[in-house]
């Protein structure tokens, strides 16, 4: 995550945060020195990157997608921003991203998927992967059916992850009780992010409007070049059904903040 006395931002993995992280990083890089102090008063610019634990795999190093419950208490105050994304679009962009060979699944994973070589695995080899990993993650889950972009979100977003997806049921999402639980949060939608973004850091801060048009021209970044869009992919009934129903929980946190992302 990042730390600034204006915001906080939390790096929500393949949306695009990393294309955010870049801008702002440049943002305080390009200030003259003596505006950024590792200190937090009124007038002085404060910036902090900071790693964490990764919660969900303990064994895994500190990494920069630190949650919202593991802001220091002393900056818990401060807005919140992060990024979101189509889910259809995500599941796409993590399996054609090899997400799988880079946070390898566990050996009891795979044997329970029945996967001897993951270096080849089908879509539908991948969500199972991610289904195996969030029911041994959180057994009380089982039959539920709910997707792994949910849990994440949760993880992410909201103040006790752990006691609000012991609540999962659909009252609990349809009632809206789920959103005491949540973390206030702005989010960019990532089909528009370089205008979000930009309209955001223009609203809270007093950066240099002449830098920030000059950072306006970074271009995106785009570690997988190669990605299928969405409407093009070559869906089973299974990997459809993972986000269509899986998901059906995180589209409705989705809509009710403003984001409507139609069924492909």
């Amino acid at each position: 995550m990042i730390i600034t006395n204006d915001f906080v931002l939390l790096n929500n993995p393949k949306t695009g945060s990393t294309y955010c992280r870049k801008i702002i990083k440049q943002l305080y890089k390009d200030m003259p020195r003596w505006k950024v102090h590792l200190g937090l008063t009124l007038d002085e610019k404060y910036f902090l990157e900071l790693k964490s634990p990764n919660l969900s795999f303990p064994d895994r190093p500190k990494n920069q997608h630190g949650r919202f419950s593991q802001i220091p208490k002393k900056y818990q105050n401060i807005k919140v921003v992060s990024v979101v994304r189509n889910p259809y679009d995500k599941l796409i962009s993590a399996y054609e991203y090899k997400y799988h060979l880079k946070r390898r699944p566990s050996p009891e994973i795979l044997e329970k998927a029945r996967i001897s070589d993951l270096e080849k695995i089908s879509i539908d080899q991948f969500v199972l992967i991610n289904s195996i990993s969030i029911e041994m993650q959180y057994p009380s889950l089982q039959g539920k059916e709910v997707g792994s972009q949910t849990i994440r979100f949760m993880e992410m977003f909201f103040k006790k992850p752990e006691e609000a997806i012991s609540k999962i049921c659909t009252e609990y999402f349809e009632s809206r009780a789920y959103k005491s639980d949540m973390a206030v949060t702005t989010f960019f939608d990532q089909r528009n992010l370089k205008s979000d973004l930009f309209s955001f850091l223009r609203s809270v801060g007093n950066y240099d409007e002449e830098q920030l048009i000059l950072l306006e021209n970074t271009p995106a970044i785009n570690k997988n070049k190669n990605r299928t869009p969405s409407e093009q992919f070559v869906w089973s009934d299974y990997s459809k059904s993972s986000v269509q129903y899986g998901e059906r929980f995180l589209f409705l946190m989705l809509k009710d903040m403003g984001f409507n992302y139609d069924s492909i």
